[in-house]
Formats: C-alpha cells, sequence, structure tokens
C-alpha cells in the first residue's frame, strides 16, 4: 500500500488486492490502516495480533495470543506461530537470503544507524560523529547506514570523522542492507529497523534508548547491549520532548 500519495494510488492498490483470491491474512501490525487492507482481501481467515488496536479488531476473525504488552515485540508476534500450530523457529534463525554487497577491506567494521522515524529517538549527529572518529583511532572502519533522506546527517558524521567513516545513506536496498550488515562487526544505533536486521543476522547491537523501552522493541537474542539514562520521564513513548531538551539521549554519552 502507497504510505504517502493521492486517494486514487490507493483505491487503484485495493482494486489489484481485491483481484486475487486468498486463503488466510495475517496482520502483525494491528492498526486500523493494516487492518483496512486486511479486510480488503476478502480471506475467510484474518488473523490479528493480541495487541491489535485502534479498532482494528473489528476486522479480523481471530486474534492470536493474549494481550501482554510486558514481552517483547518478537514474542508477541510469534503468538501467530503458536495459533497456527506452527514451530517458533531458533534465533537467530539462520540464513538469510539477501543480495551480496561488496566492501573495501577492513580489519574491523563498525556501522552506526543514527536516524529513525521519531526525532526523539535519535541519539544527536554530533554524539555519532565523535564515537565514529574514536572508533577510527582504534582501528575500525565504521559504515553510516540509513535511508536516502538520512544522507545529510551522514554527511555531518563523516565531516568529524573524515578518514574514518563512510556515508552509506542511500547507497544500499533494505535487502542489501542485510548483505552491509554481515560484514560489519557491531551495530551501534538508536531505535530503529536495522537494530532487528543486524540482530536477526547474529550480528552484536549497541541500542541507545531515550522514549522507548527496550524490553519491548530492544534487539532481540543474545549478545546485545543497550544504553540508557533511566531518567524518571523514560520512556515517555512520545515523538515529542515534553521536558524540551532531549536530555534522555542528549545527556548520553
Amino acid at each position: 500500500m502507497p504510505r504517502h500519495g493521492r486517494l486514487r494510488a490507493a483505491r487503484a492498490t485495493l482494486r489489484e488486492l481485491r483481484r486475487s483470491e486468498y486463503d488466510l491474512v495475517v496482520d502483525l501490525q494491528g492498526l486500523f490502516k493494516s487492518a483496512c487492507v486486511s479486510r480488503a482481501a476478502r480471506a475467510p481467515r484474518r488473523i490479528g495480533p493480541s495487541y491489535a488496536r485502534e479498532g482494528s479488531w473489528l476486522a479480523y476473525s481471530e486474534r492470536a495470543g493474549r494481550m501482554n504488552r510486558t514481552r517483547h515485540a518478537v514474542e508477541q508476534a510469534m503468538d501467530v506461530l503458536d495459533h497456527l500450530g506452527l514451530q517458533r523457529p531458533a534465533f537467530p534463525a539462520g540464513e538469510i537470503r539477501h543480495p551480496a554487497v561488496a566492501l573495501p577491506p577492513a580489519r574491523r567494521r563498525i556501522a552506526l544507524a543514527p536516524v529513525s522515524r521519531w526525532p526523539t529517538k535519535n541519539w544527536p549527529a554530533e554524539h555519532f560523529g565523535q564515537l565514529a572518529r574514536l572508533l577510527g583511532g582504534r582501528g575500525a572502519r565504521v559504515l553510516v547506514l540509513g535511508a536516502p533522506a538520512d544522507h545529510a546527517v551522514g554527511e555531518a558524521i563523516c565531516r568529524l570523522a573524515p578518514d574514518t567513516a563512510e556515508n552509506h545513506c542511500g547507497r544500499h536496498t533494505i535487502p542489501g542492507l542485510f548483505g552491509v550488515l554481515e560484514q560489519c562487526d557491531l551495530l551501534v544505533a538508536n531505535d530503529t529497523g536495522p537494530v532487528h536486521m543486524a540482530a536477526a543476522l547474529g550480528r552484536p547491537c549497541l541500542v541507545l534508548f531515550g522514549p522507548t523501552r527496550p524490553g519491548w522493541t530492544g534487539p532481540y537474542g543474545p549478545g546485545h547491549q543497550i544504553l540508557s539514562r533511566g531518567l524518571p520521564c523514560q520512556p515517555c513513548l512520545s515523538r515529542r520532548c515534553r521536558r524540551g531538551d532531549h536530555a534522555c539521549l542528549a545527556g548520553l554519552t
């Protein structure tokens, strides 16, 4: 479904959806917009997650598991496997098929993922730049990862570590990011998507947490580390800092 654009594009996607016949829909998002897609598919079985909200449960014929938001999001999503009588996979899940990505030789590679969709989840770019410079002094090659829209942030970080860091924002597709992360020794990131990609590959992650809950959306599996200031206002789960100073991340060194 197009996330942005005109109503005409959404209608065209719905018509395309209705041209096929589906036996089963599994919705792991559990929001109003995903439930609309689930309902439009007109499958006899429509399974939603236990954490469904925004009235999305009205579109489902079944819900998997009982709501318990204290569990990790991966565990909650895998309730669907239990619901269908399927075995849960071991984690990391083994080989993930992805395009091969050629990177220059390096003794040690460390990836940085400095941008998330919430400004309040972002560690300042200056801090990432200082970290990149420190890592370069230890002999590491730093790769800054992100989408095309993150290119300017990547450039700001690389300017602070010109001999160490490479700006890869916008260079790779999402499948291609798996190929990059597989060749890295560590990912340092905000609470953002590449963390879960690296964790799925079994690569260790160091994740900086501000307004969100590590126990809910942190890297899943062993070998990871969380850094958080543990302020009384954490986790606020807000896209806007109510204190106005972003202390949870700006003050994290």
